[in-house]
């Protein structure tokens, strides 16, 4: 195919070296002359390049990948044709596939779990504000940039929030993930909006450790799951995947309402063999949202957390007020009750 050094695309990027195949394609770890930026490019697999309607489809995706632009969204650059072979060409991610996040880590808490749905959410109504495509995604199409992918091992037993500057972002065109039939593109499964649907999907994953069917599997509490099933079905409607992570997460304490709001920073721990920040990928605090008005849910777990350190001597000086002010009214009532007995 390509081998070190081969300049593709009108001579605009030098092959570097084979980065690893896929179902869908072939990917190539490639400079662009034009700035030395790392791309990757992208070569479809023979399967799909030769099913004509399957390659006017993924242009079309191109061209409305390249239209749109989020810190959230992985770039695409262009698309086009070297001999026989049809490239793709995106931003170079040293990143870990959500899926394999998921394998590594296992199930994450709601709080980590919003974490990270907070920052796919702002690509995917990024998506939707744009009027972009409407399309499924999977884990594989998500992308986590923790910064040094040789901390992968420390990353997997690290709450997500001490992990400083992770960023997560969206493939806009779906290439890596099974939903890119060889075959054929498959439907729409879910009757909600396809976006906000493959969050939800995602959100169940993170949660569950990527086990069970989010519509046989209840997750959380009743509430958590009846939301849950009632964006991929359809009877609960949400235009957005921020609409989306408030009917779930909303009742889930303060800390997860710092997240949704966008006022939440990870932790940096201060600890040997601490990961560096990963370059570039920390993504801009999204606007303030009036969450929807819901009542409180008694049946929606709240979640355990540590207090900070202003938190402990805030509650230390309210008890110590509140043990004050008992012990005043104790005395003042038993000054009453003796001048009354005097009397």
């Amino acid at each position: 195919m390509f081998k070190k050094g081969d300049e593709v695309l009108g001579g605009r990027y030098r092959v570097e070296s084979l980065a690893g195949e896929k179902k869908s394609c072939v990917v190539f770890e490639a400079t662009r002359i034009s700035d030395s930026s790392l791309v990757a490019l992208k070569v479809l697999a023979p399967a799909l390049r030769k099913q004509p309607d399957v390659v006017t489809r993924l242009r079309a995706w191109a061209d409305s990948a390249m239209a749109v632009e989020h810190s959230n969204l992985i770039p695409v650059y262009e698309m086009g044709e070297e001999g026989d072979s049809i490239i793709i060409a995106e931003r170079w991610l040293e990143a870990l596939p959500l899926l394999r996040v998921v394998r590594g880590k296992g199930s994450c808490s709601p709080y980590e779990a919003v974490l990270i749905a907070s920052q796919l959410s702002k690509g995917v109504d990024h998506l939707i504000s744009t009027k972009a495509r409407e399309f499924e995604f999977m884990l594989s199409d998500v992308y986590a940039e923790i910064g040094d992918l040789r901390q992968e091992a420390d990353f997997y037993t690290t709450p997500i929030h001490h992990w400083p500057g992770l960023g997560v972002l969206l493939s806009p065109l779906a290439l890596d993930g099974e939903a890119f039939s060889v075959a054929v593109q498959p439907s729409h499964k879910d009757a909600g909006h396809p976006l906000v649907s493959s969050t939800a999907r995602i959100i169940f994953h993170l949660i569950t450790g990527g086990m069970g069917d989010p519509l046989e599997e209840p997750v959380l509490s009743e509430s958590f799951t009846a939301s849950l099933r009632g964006c991929l079905t359809g009877s609960l409607e949400f235009k957005t995947s921020r609409e989306l992570l408030w009917t779930l997460f909303g009742d889930f304490g303060p800390e997860v309402t710092e997240v949704l709001l966008g006022r939440a920073s990870q932790q940096v721990v201060s600890t040997p063999g601490s990961p560096p920040a990963a370059r570039g990928s920390s993504a801009p605090p999204g606007p303030a949202v009036v969450p929807p008005g819901q009542a409180q849910d008694p049946g929606v777990p709240a979640i355990p957390h540590r207090p900070s350190f202003w938190g402990k001597i805030w509650r230390l000086l309210l008890f110590l007020l509140l043990t004050a002010i008992g012990g005043g009214l104790g005395w003042l009532a038993v000054r009453l009750i003796d001048d009354y007995i005097k009397s």
